[in-house]
């Protein structure tokens, strides 16, 4: 797959983009299928930000297929006229400290992120604070009409104790996301 598909992006591979669309799925490659706006959207946030910005591990973060998708800004289908390319991916923006060990971020920066993900052209971002290994974010660029222009749309998802060994995930604003974010370090710990 020629690197050349996004030219002049300086801080991810292709490489990186490789995840399965659920767990038994193949691994595929999704730099090809990511819509362009994307890429170029994350590239300049990681410069904006400074530090790494790494895509989820989990299954689905990049690509997803099947009609139970289609309204996912995650969906791809190559075969459709024009191909819908994947409009969103998953991200984990992590901090380099002095020992070089990755941490999450803190409030402050989660917020700080939020922020310079919209000013890298992302319209749709999430704030995940209970993602493994790091906290993480949904960014999205999402597509309006001539009558009807994209707005910007944040959000939070918070998992929530119901039983002793049960949690629930909810929706939230992304102002109740941040106030429940809680940055851990390389040991998976809170700090």
């Amino acid at each position: 797959m020629p690197f050349d598909r996004h030219p002049g992006i300086r801080y991810f591979k292709p490489e990186e983009f490789e995840r399965r669309t659920a767990r038994d799925a193949p691994l595929v490659n999704w730099w090809q299928f990511l819509d362009p706006d994307v890429v170029y959207a994350l590239d300049k946030l990681r410069h904006t930000y400074g530090n790494p910005i790494i895509i989820s591990p989990a299954d689905g973060t990049i690509g997803r297929v099947g009609k139970e998708n289609f309204y996912s800004d995650h969906y791809c289908d190559v075969d459709s006229d024009p191909p819908r390319l994947v409009r969103a991916l998953d991200v984990m923006p992590i901090v380099i400290t002095q020992n070089e060990a990755r941490a999450g971020l803190a409030r402050e920066q989660a917020f700080r992120i939020s922020l310079a993900a919209i000013g890298a052209g992302f319209n749709a971002i999430g704030l995940y604070p209970h993602w493994k290994p790091y906290p993480g974010f949904h960014l999205g660029i999402r597509r309006g009409t001539v009558t009807m222009p994209a707005s910007t749309s944040l959000w939070g998802n918070v998992k929530t104790k119901i039983a002793q060994d049960i949690t629930s995930s909810e929706y939230v604003t992304a102002s109740d996301a941040l106030l429940a974010w809680q940055p851990k370090n390389k040991l998976g710990l809170e700090t």
